[in-house]
């Protein structure tokens, strides 16, 4: 590895080392990562099978998406058929998303995908399968209007993005798991089945301002700005199943 190379690379680790939380693990590898064309950063793991599709979003472990495509992608249910996932759940190698055209040239909800992703700025992507100590498949996914990889970025890429998504996991695993009620442990519930804070107050009669109140809590005990990241930690302690 050159000289510069080396360098660059023990910088990054340092500073993902000190990130204090995953959006600061999303922006330094962009920051890196911008030098090819990547503008935005998506890592989760894979839902098993039988997993509905409402609680996907909550399995997301770094997110720096287009909202509007986070929002259309989880709920029209796309994940299943992204080509970009079930490669992942069928290959350990990374791949740029230009190597996916054969694979759904012929499914017209795979072109329907990344025709929309593209609409997004997400054109093209680069895809990282990870393969954590606890078991199951983190797909790991870099993406931008227009990539550009010289001969070594993908390797380089692939490394890095191992690092960006131990210092993820080891933030989550830091975070303690919160002491809730009952009753905020069903809101989780019905929260990651999909239901609006509106749905689940009429679940729990009772006005959907109390729920967003009690949603605005939970976020606070989780240390959470969103909804989905509370998700996701909740999933991650086991919270809910």
């Amino acid at each position: 590895m050159p000289r510069r190379s080396l360098d660059l690379t023990l910088d990054f680790l340092a500073r993902i080392d000190a990130a204090p939380d995953e959006l600061a693990v999303c922006k330094e590898l962009l920051n890196i990562a911008g030098d090819y064309g990547f503008e935005q950063l998506l890592a989760g793991s894979i839902p098993l099978p039988g997993v509905p599709e409402t609680a996907h979003h909550g399995h997301v472990i770094l997110e720096l998406w287009p909202p509007g495509w986070t929002e259309r992608y989880f709920t029209r249910g796309y994940l299943r058929n992204d080509p970009a996932i079930q490669r992942v759940v069928q290959s350990d190698a990374p791949f740029q998303w230009s190597e996916l055209e054969p694979a759904f040239r012929d499914s017209p909800e795979g072109r329907r995908i990344m025709a929309e992703a593209g609409d997004f700025g997400l054109r093209d992507g680069f895809t990282v399968p990870l393969h954590p100590i606890e078991g199951g498949v983190i797909g790991f996914s870099l993406a931008g209007p227009k990539i550009e990889m010289p001969p070594g970025a993908k390797p380089m890429l692939t490394m890095l993005s191992n690092f960006a998504m131990a210092r993820a996991l080891l933030i989550q695993d830091r975070k303690p798991a919160p002491r809730l009620t009952q009753r905020e442990i069903d809101i989780l519930r019905w929260l990651a089945e999909g239901k609006t804070a509106w749905e689940i107050g009429r679940i729990f009669n009772t006005a959907e301002n109390t729920v967003n109140n009690q949603l605005r809590l939970l976020r606070e005990k989780f240390g959470a700005t969103r909804n989905t990241q509370m998700l996701a930690l909740a999933f991650r302690h086991r919270i809910i199943t």
